[in-house]
């Protein structure tokens, strides 16, 4: 560790306020929110040292130069992969997070909280109904793509492009859809008939 800047520097960087999740929108589209976080982050990291050197346990010292063009390689990455997410290139969005994760400087895959749910496990879907109509199984799926006009930008999804929203629990999905009367709303249960690896985005809270 360098004597002219303590291991700390660097990590209230990381404790900053900054980082810290969920990121509120404030009139900004989501991409734009999410770069300037990136962006206010990545110059934050460009005022360190050069020669900052931070002994992290198993790994032994890391340059501060190093540290820097990571974070820069890594934070272009993800800008360029929301971009395009966003031109309705989920495919190609998806490939250019893998490269950006695994790149030639460093192995980000690690820190990821990949899961597996196994085949034959419980999803729901719900929606609400008003009435006694009962909907058919094509309309308690995500919204058809002759339709994907009406789709807007949602959590997971981008303009246009339909994507199916699913709950592990009845009571969870009950939440999600603010409380909606019992008389309001339609469940569906669906099976996956093979094994689904998934990235877990939940907050770990101590």
């Amino acid at each position: 560790m360098s004597p002219n800047l303590p291991l700390m520097n660097y990590t209230d960087i990381l404790q900053d306020k900054l980082l810290h999740l969920p990121i509120t929108q404030t009139g900004n589209s989501f991409r734009e929110s999410l770069k300037k976080a990136l962006t206010v982050y990545l110059e934050a990291v460009k005022t360190l040292p050069d020669n900052l050197s931070l002994n992290v346990e198993e790994l032994g010292p890391i340059d501060g130069t190093f540290i820097k063009n990571v974070q820069q390689k890594f934070i272009a990455g993800l800008v360029k992969t929301i971009e395009i997410y966003h031109e309705g290139k989920p495919a190609n969005a998806f490939s250019k997070l893998s490269d950006t994760m695994n790149n030639e400087l460093k192995d980000f895959t690690q820190i990821l909280k990949i899961k597996t749910y196994p085949a034959d496990d419980s999803f729901f879907r719900m929606r609400i109904q008003k009435g006694n109509k009962l909907l058919s199984s094509r309309e308690m799926f995500h919204i058809p793509f002759e339709l994907r006009g009406r789709v807007a930008t949602q959590r997971f999804s981008i303009p246009r492009f339909p994507c199916l929203y699913l709950g592990r629990t009845l009571y969870g999905y009950w939440e999600e859809m603010n409380h909606p009367d019992i008389n309001e709303f339609q469940v569906v249960r669906l099976k996956n008939i093979q094994s689904i690896k998934y990235l877990d985005l939940t907050l770990e809270l101590n």
